[in-house]
């Protein structure tokens, strides 16, 4: 089980690129914190399978860069602000 957050730790993985390992340890923390975090769980289940479809139309040419590159921008920003709301639970 998580105890700990490190809204911190997110940041920098974002910042890196490092998507999908923020979003696994995002989702790991909010799961360790059972139903209190409900909403930020489904929050992070639709994140994540958004992410993962983005991905998948861009690997096949299915989208605009610069359509993906606004989707991605607002997949981003949903998870910043998910990241401040989950590292109240850890005050």
């Amino acid at each position: 089980m998580i105890t700990q957050f490190n809204k911190n730790e997110i940041f920098r993985l974002i910042a890196s690129n490092k998507v999908c390992e923020a979003l696994k340890k995002m989702l790991d923390f909010a799961l360790s914190l059972g139903d209190d975090a409900k909403s930020c769980q489904r929050e992070l289940i639709i994140i994540s399978a958004s992410y993962q479809c983005l991905k998948y139309e861009i690997s096949i040419g299915a989208i605009k860069q610069e359509e993906a590159k606004v989707l991605r921008n607002q997949i981003l920003n949903n998870l910043l602000i998910l990241t401040e709301e989950l590292s109240t639970f850890s005050e």
